[in-house]
């Protein structure tokens, strides 16, 4: 994604979001696609998503990469 501007980078996020919207939907997928994006675009090393349950205990939804989701298991216990 480097070759392009960083609103052609974005625009192609938003694009590949709206296309992922079909009935067969898989959200850890998703997840794991938009982490990876979010490295692309904040120029950042690695990403993941830690959502709370009711009882705001963490889990590890999704990462970047298999390292950082090694990574954020370690950081919950």
């Amino acid at each position: 994604m480097t070759s392009m501007s960083r609103e052609q980078q974005v625009s192609k996020v938003f694009v590949q979001v709206a296309d992922s919207l079909i009935d067969d939907f898989d959200l850890i997928e998703f997840l794991e696609e938009l982490c990876a994006h979010c490295v692309d675009l904040l120029d950042v090393s690695a990403g993941g998503i830690l959502l709370a349950n009711e009882k705001d205990l963490l889990h590890t939804i999704a990462a970047s990469d298999q390292t950082t989701h090694l990574l954020e298991l370690f950081e919950l216990y």
